[in-house]
């Protein structure tokens, strides 16, 4: 079975490939994850910016301010139907870096 991983944290995405030593604060939980990925899956880890996945950051965002457990949505969240919106539109967002050049 083929999955897709993208991860917007390059450094995640690190631990993951490389596993963590056992006193690391999150040992525990890349330990699971790379025990799910060692499974008979084929799993391919992608780094993926944040501007590149708006909606799912957007939720990871909302799920501080929700009562914890499953949530059901009758509709999408109203800045969720914009950015949906931007993204079956085809609109890209640049990625900006900032540059300081001191003289």
């Amino acid at each position: 079975m083929d999955r897709a991983l993208t991860i917007k944290s390059k450094e995640a995405l690190e631990l993951i490939k490389n596993g963590t030593a056992d006193n690391h604060p999150c040992s525990r939980l890349v330990h699971c994850i790379r025990e799910c990925i060692n499974r008979c899956w084929n799993v391919d880890l992608q780094h993926v910016y944040r501007e590149a996945n708006r909606a799912a950051d957007l939720m990871a965002k909302l799920s501080h301010s929700i009562p914890e457990g499953l949530q059901s949505f009758d509709a999408p969240h109203a800045e969720l139907g914009s950015i949906l919106s931007s993204d079956l539109s085809g609109l890209l967002l640049p990625r900006l870096k900032l540059h300081i050049i001191f003289i």
